[in-house]
């Protein structure tokens, strides 16, 4: 039966659920020496490496409570609690703003993105904050039309996105905004992935703009192949329906050669 030693560990608001698994030391019976009653007993220190655990428990502990003076992380806060007012005031009183984080959705821009907080959002821009390609990717996966918008137009590029994952997220006016600014609609065929995935959700944005894109053609053939050899009889109509030739010698995959 396996032994258990307790470790007395601060209590902390931060990560009790990890103290609490770490209280609860465990000896392997595979891994610990079997006691035999002719050895001496084996002591707490030799069974259990406790001085090690403890070593790693304060280690962990200082990286917990380390001390968050980054005049930063209050801004943070304000545009957390969407107190734009109060953001604008620090902004124009030069006080520090920018803070940098591995997660976009704890950057000062980020969070105002992911509240879809659109005029945080042009404060923020106006005040020398630089869109970066996550935030332009954080507004698209959220489906930001009007944010999305504002960065374009703010400096952020469309040689940021990738139409083909943009349309994994098939917004109707997320879409035409992309396709409008000039989104590449051709490398690697992001029409007809579209299309393969939900025709009917592209439709109407695939109709509308045919006349100015007659490339989409050939992606909309593309896509009725891929329909006729899965058997899907609503596919193929849907795609008839918008003029896709059942003639037409298209390639199978993206990467196959279009002159097949």
């Amino acid at each position: 039966m396996c032994s258990v030693t307790r470790l007395a560990l601060p209590a902390t608001r931060h990560g009790s659920a990890f103290l609490k698994r770490l209280n609860c030391v465990e000896r392997d019976p595979i891994l610990t020496p079997h006691h035999d009653s002719r050895h001496a007993p084996l002591s707490d220190h030799s069974a259990h490496p406790v001085g090690f655990i403890e070593l790693i428990v304060s280690v962990v502990m200082q990286k917990h409570n380390q001390p968050r003076d980054d005049p930063a992380l209050e801004f943070c806060r304000l545009c957390r609690e969407g107190k734009l007012f109060e953001a604008e005031t620090w902004l124009k009183s030069g006080k520090p703003a920018q803070y940098d984080h591995k997660n976009v959705r704890c950057t000062p821009l980020g969070i105002a993105i992911d509240r879809n907080f659109h005029s945080l959002v042009e404060v923020l821009l106006r005040n020398a904050f630089k869109p970066e390609p996550r935030h332009l990717w954080l507004a698209v996966r959220g489906a930001r039309t009007g944010i999305v918008e504002l960065m374009l137009q703010r400096g952020a590029g469309l040689r940021w996105l990738d139409f083909r994952q943009a349309a994994y997220w098939p917004h109707p006016d997320l879409l035409r905004l992309l396709i409008r600014r000039g989104a590449d609609t051709k490398t690697g065929y992001p029409i007809a992935d579209v299309l393969k995935r939900g025709p009917r959700a592209f439709l109407g944005i695939y109709r509308e703009y045919i006349d100015q894109h007659p490339e989409w053609h050939f992606q909309a053939n593309m896509a009725l192949r891929h329909f006729c050899r899965e058997g899907s009889m609503r596919g193929v109509c849907l795609l008839l329906w918008i003029n896709a030739d059942p003639r037409a010698k298209v390639p199978e995959k993206a990467d196959d050669d279009e002159d097949m």
